[in-house]
């Protein structure tokens, strides 16, 4: 919960976007985290959580999947303690490497890949396939896709910030 209000916050501020709802995460929580195969780590200042991360376990590989920070707390380099407990604790606990996720290729995410970059991490391009049935239309997916972004983002600019009516819109949007 912790997690999610913060991550809720970031997405709303930083990326005017709606994030997923809570019982995605939960879900996470649940089929991973619960049964070892993850962790949650959080950086506490003054008995606020300013940051947190999630990730998951597979084999020898550690991957970091979601992350959010306090945006008036980045002062006290929150991110920057996690990621270096995080290195820490892979070699720790047998990990061969530390897997740190997608980053977006927007200007929005430059923070996020220059974070990356500092702490080692080498960027690396994924090819997505796609297949598209005979006649199918894409630009009603285009128009479809537009909607959404606009609907989204009106909601953003209304200034909602109760996480329980978010996350209960984001059931519906995702």
């Amino acid at each position: 919960e912790l997690f999610y209000k913060l991550y809720t916050k970031l997405r709303l501020t930083k990326f005017n976007s709606i994030p997923q709802p809570f019982i995605f995460f939960k879900n996470i929580f649940d089929v991973f985290i619960s049964k070892g195969l993850g962790n949650i780590f959080t950086a506490i200042y003054k008995k606020e959580v300013i940051a947190t991360v999630v990730v998951l376990n597979h084999k020898n590989i550690m991957y970091y999947k979601f992350g959010a920070s306090a945006l008036d707390k980045l002062q006290y380099r929150p991110n920057n303690l996690l990621f270096d407990y995080l290195i820490n604790y892979a070699k720790e606990e047998g990990f061969n490497m530390l897997n740190l996720g997608l980053s977006g290729k927007s200007e929005s995410y430059s923070g996020l890949r220059r974070f990356k970059e500092s702490m080692g991490g080498k960027p690396k391009d994924i090819t997505y396939f796609r297949y598209d049935p005979e006649g199918y239309d894409a630009t009603k997916e285009n128009e479809v896709l537009q909607f959404m972004q606009q609907l989204t983002e009106n909601i953003v600019k209304t200034g909602l910030d109760d996480t329980e009516k978010i996350s209960s819109f984001s059931e519906l949007l995702y």
